[in-house]
């Protein structure tokens, strides 16, 4: 039963840290004319977990991208 429950945490986990990919990516549009708007860029990890699912994903945190 773990093993199922280790799934679930790990496709819980990437579909929660695509989320907040989106809504980034959703600003980072609406913004795109903003002067003095800089893009943000989220940080992603691996988790470690179970050796057969690994652990899922982590964000990190949000960094401010200069072009």
């Amino acid at each position: 039963m773990g093993g199922m429950l280790d799934g679930l945490g790990v496709g819980y986990s990437g579909l929660a840290a695509a989320r907040g990919g989106l809504q980034l990516t959703s600003q980072n549009i609406n913004n795109a004319n903003t002067e003095g708007y800089q893009r943000r860029v989220l940080e992603q990890s691996s988790r470690l977990g179970p050796p057969i699912f690994g652990g899922g994903v982590s964000i990190d945190g949000v960094i401010r991208v200069e072009d």
